[in-house]
């Protein structure tokens, strides 16, 4: 799984996959940071302390089974980075650009949050807010365009 940085999937890799999903369930995590963060850790830019300590254990499997695979840091950094996105389009922020755009006449919202998703997996310096899920008040229960 390319998210995983496994490029030669094995039978028992559905196991690890089925394992970091039921761990992000349980602890809450954010999926897009999630995979992002692994693709940090897999490139040595990141410590696995980046995730919470309920994911070390499964983060020693998943290490040992990259390692396995033996390939290049570098190569399978880069791999990992064309499939695991730093910025989403996340609720909040659309709605933020919306309030802005119908309310106030401004667009500034709507443009910067563009500028930062068409290019979505490389990372924009000062542009942090854009990765970060919602505030519990930030939260939008209901949206009307379709999603």
């Amino acid at each position: 799984m390319k998210k995983l940085g496994i490029v030669n999937w094995q039978a028992d890799d559905e196991d690890l996959l089925h394992d970091l999903l039921e761990l992000m369930k349980q602890s809450g995590a954010d999926f897009t940071l999630t995979f992002r963060q692994l693709t940090d850790i897999a490139a040595g830019t990141a410590a696995s302390d980046a995730l919470s300590e309920s994911f070390h254990p499964w983060l020693g499997r998943w290490q040992a089974r990259l390692e396995a695979e033996n390939e290049p840091l570098e190569q399978r950094a880069a791999f990992m980075r064309t499939v695991n996105p730093l910025y989403i389009p996340r609720n909040h922020l659309v709605e933020e650009a919306i309030e802005a755009a119908v309310n106030n006449n401004d667009f500034e919202p709507f443009h910067a949050l563009m500028q930062v998703l068409s290019h979505p997996f490389e990372e924009h310096s000062g542009q942090e807010r854009y990765t970060l899920p919602p505030q519990p008040e930030q939260v939008v229960r209901r949206t009307f365009c379709g999603t």
